[in-house]
């Protein structure tokens, strides 16, 4: 009986070579989608899930809820916390800290920019990081060792052996030795701890001040806990409390809560705030899945609608075999194994389409991913096949097998009620279509918008150099460089700043005269960075060499800053804390968007030196050494670009020759920040392209099916006087209305869904009308030439040739 199925099955589907070869095309479009979603969502799920001990790893974070101010968390911790909750609770079996820092490495005459990490020597116990080289419970016992991943290691020291190599670390403001203990495989890509080099977290105090880390509210180290059994945060948060009450000040002990987050939590739980890696939402997992779910929906509709189409002839089929004893079921069981035969050879070619894309989906989602066929994949594309033949084989198998044959032979089966069901799938398919091109070309709307909105400053044509120079020589190196450039006429500006554009800021705060918390940020520059980068004073003045107090009591403010203290003038003013020193505002500036076009321009202080504020700031968040000038900004003339940074690197060398020549281009790095976006924009354009192709395949095979009914008719039309135009209309007209019914269907939907998708910008485009004109204007377009090579072919036909074959 299978054999004969299975028989029947090729037979049916080689003889209808043009809907078989729709209907797989179509399908494995919609399951090449799904697979790759799959293998996305599947990474993003799986992070941190690797370690042995993840059921009992946490890690610390703190929520602040202080009068005037909502409550807000964090994840750095204080230094002494480790060993405040080892001592306190016997269920704390291991505590690590963790401090990043990217620093120099240099070996023999090359240097490397490197990211390292200090960590306990405990590590490797806590954390499934497998070692190549070296043993977990010594590589990190000594101060001067250092640990490196696998491609480090290559990347410094090539095909040599590593172990027991010396390579110098620059630790705080010096270059320190330290020896290769051990190798560990490099990082998996679904961690939430990314280290390139370790060395043991006693190095801490060589940039780091004994009163930095006795203060209880001078975060910088993430902590993880490791437990001697899995807990739920509410049986040891109130305990946790009694860490604050005993080591945090006084005053502070009602404002601080301690708790702990999973570690398998950490990746896609965004209340938490973000440590030293970058998290995800998950709500972008759910919407690939949505995006998945719309194209394999549109897929399976295309076989149902060609089904439907076809079922004339199909219902005369089963007809003949019950007349001649078949049962229902038989029928049943024959549809769907066609079904699921169309499915199998539709999952084949998306394998392939998978190898295919794969790379491209790679680059958009900024993954590793990689196609293995593994248990639980091959069960997933077992699964998704069945599924897919299911849903797609679902109306020739219970609806035509239910015709009674009488019925059928004499033609009394309803084709009304058949070509309302085509019309509503079809409706259905280009109403996704049609919401997701609107999406499409809103979502490249908004990132045009952000890439080139104007943002206060001049972003172009800035190289932006790290300077990893010691403290005392950290200014020097920014006015050498200065001196060495200023009559070269390619360069136009050099400036040092504490941190850039793009980047973090320092985020201080303090209480003012009332007791209420005030926050803004913070940037040390020089001189000219203000004119170097274009920002506009609009009262007062710029910072000058000529104002001996400027470097020790004057600041710059910007817009958003005076407002925040509802000042009418802001020159000449003071910041309204008690404890700060002598200083006040000789200029304001036009708001300019340091941060990311999300949020809305906040309050802001530009100083020479930091120790204007110094002693005024209560509470303090920075990335960067506040005091130094950690980037330098060269500002160059446009032209031969490639030719300058040359002379800039050849300078630099010159002048920092311990350093190397780490560079970016501003506008780079301000665009960056937008590349998630940008990314959403290209998925979701991908997806529209796919739903619309799979709708026209489905739409091309319809208009040959209803060619096919009405040839008689269009016979008899051309023999009375139409002419082929009147015919292309006669057949495309009813396709025409289906796609303005989409429309009407799309249009508040994707408004809805675009209107929200804005709500998470501070600065955002008008939702436009003309683009879902546009959208509709394509979708239609598109709709009337995929059916109307079957309308003209039909049109163009002999009149004689369709009556005779009637």
């Amino acid at each position: 009986m299978l054999k004969s199925y299975l028989r029947v099955a090729l037979r049916n589907i080689t003889k209808q070579k043009i809907f078989s070869f729709i209907n797989i095309i179509g399908l494995s479009i919609g399951i090449s989608v799904c697979i790759l979603i799959y293998f996305y969502v599947k990474h993003e799920w799986s992070y941190d899930k690797f370690h042995e001990n993840a059921d009992r790893l946490y890690r610390v974070y703190i929520t602040e809820d202080l009068p005037q101010r909502d409550p807000f968390s964090y994840v750095e911790a204080p230094y002494q916390l480790a060993e405040a909750l080892e001592q306190t609770f016997p269920e704390v079996e291991q505590a690590v800290r963790l401090d990043v820092r990217t620093d120099i490495i240099r070996y023999g005459e090359n240097t490397f920019s490197q990211r390292v990490h200090l960590v306990e020597p405990e590590f490797f116990e806590m954390f499934t990081f497998p070692l190549l080289k070296g043993s977990k419970q010594d590589v990190l016992k000594n101060l001067n060792s250092v640990v490196l991943t696998q491609s480090t290691a290559e990347k410094i020291f090539g095909q040599a052996e590593p172990m027991g190599q010396r390579l110098s670390l620059k630790v705080g403001d010096s270059f320190h030795d330290f020896m290769v203990s051990g190798i560990v495989k490099d990082v998996p890509s679904n961690s939430s701890i990314r280290f390139e080099a370790l060395i043991p977290f006693e190095n801490v105090h060589k940039y780091r001040s004994p009163r930095a880390l006795d203060q209880w509210f001078n975060v910088f180290f993430e902590t993880y806990v490791l437990l001697d059994r899995p807990l739920s945060a509410s049986e040891i948060e109130e305990k946790l409390q009694s860490v604050v009450k005993n080591h945090y000040p006084e005053r502070s002990v009602d404002m601080v809560t301690l708790h702990l987050q999973p570690i398998k939590d950490i990746h896609l739980n965004p209340e938490i705030p973000s440590g030293f890696e970058s998290t995800s939402d998950p709500v972008y997992s759910v919407i690939l899945l949505g995006i998945a779910v719309l194209v394999l929906i549109i897929a399976c509709v295309n076989f149902m609608t060609l089904a439907v189409g076809r079922s004339a002839g199909r219902a005369k089929e089963v007809s003949v075999r019950k007349i001649l004893g078949a049962l229902r079921s038989q029928s049943i069981k024959q549809f769907l194994g066609e079904a699921l035969l169309m499915s199998l050879s539709a999952l084949l070619v998306s394998i392939l389409l998978v190898h295919l894309f794969l790379p491209s989906f790679n680059s958009i989602t900024n993954k590793e991913l990689s196609l293995s066929y593994g248990i639980g994949t091959i069960f997933f594309f077992v699964g998704l096949m069945i599924v897919v033949g299911l849903a797609a084989g679902s109306y020739p198998a219970f609806v035509l097998s239910s015709y009674q044959p009488v019925e059928v032979l004499k033609n009394k089966r309803g084709q009304r009620r058949r070509s309302v069901f085509i019309r509503t799938l079809v409706v259905g398919q280009f109403a996704l279509s049609i919401g997701l091109i609107v999406c499409t070309f809103l979502m490249g709307d908004q990132v045009r918008f952000l890439l080139n909105k104007d943002t206060g400053f001049r972003k172009e044509n800035v190289i932006v150099i790290q300077n990893f120079s010691a403290r005392d020589q950290n200014r020097q190196i920014v006015d050498r460089l200065r001196n060495a450039l200023e009559n070269r006429k390619e360069v136009l500006g050099v400036s040092g700043s504490s941190s850039t554009f793009a980047r973090d800021w320092t985020e201080m705060g303090f209480r003012d005269q009332e007791g209420n918390f005030r926050q803004f940020y913070q940037l040390t520059i020089d001189f000219d960075f203000i004119e170097a980068m274009g920002i506009e004073v609009i009262r007062g003045r710029n910072f000058s060499r000529d104002f001996s107090t400027d470097p020790r009591e004057a600041i710059i403010v910007n817009e958003a800053l005076v407002d925040y203290f509802n000042w009418d003038s802001a020159v000449g003013r003071s910041l309204p804390g008690e404890s700060f020193p002598t200083h006040r505002v000789i200029g304001v500036v036009k708001d300019f968007n340091f941060q990311s076009l999300r949020n809305e321009v906040r309050p802001a202080v530009l100083v020479l030196d930091p120790t204007t504020l110094d002693q005024g700031i209560s509470d303090i968040t920075t990335t960067y050494a506040i005091g130094l000038f950690n980037f330098v900004n060269i500002r160059i003339r446009p032209g031969n670009v490639q030719k300058t940074v040359g002379l800039i690197k050849e300078t630099w060398n010159e002048v920092a020759p311990q350093n190397p020549f780490l560079f970016s281009f501003l506008d780079q790095d301000v665009n960056r920040q937008y590349q998630e976006v940008e990314h959403w924009s290209q998925i979701v354009g991908y997806a529209s392209g796919f739903a619309i192709l799979i709708a026209c395949l489905g739409l091309f095979g319809l208009a040959a099916l209803s060619v096919s009914r009405r040839i008689k008719e269009i016979g008899i039309r051309k023999v009375l006087g139409a002419t082929t135009a009147d015919i292309v209309f006669m057949l495309s007209k009813e396709y025409g209305k289906i796609v303005v019914l989409a429309n009407i269907i799309a249009w508040p939907l994707a408004y809805f869904i675009i209107n929200r998708w804005l709500q998470d910008f501070a600065y955002r485009i008008n939702i436009n009308i003309f683009k879902f004109i546009l959208a509709s204007v394509i979708a239609l377009t598109v709709a009337l030439v995929t059916v109307s090579y079957q309308s003209i072919k039909a049109g163009l036909k002999d009149p004689v040739e369709s009556l005779r074959y009637e």
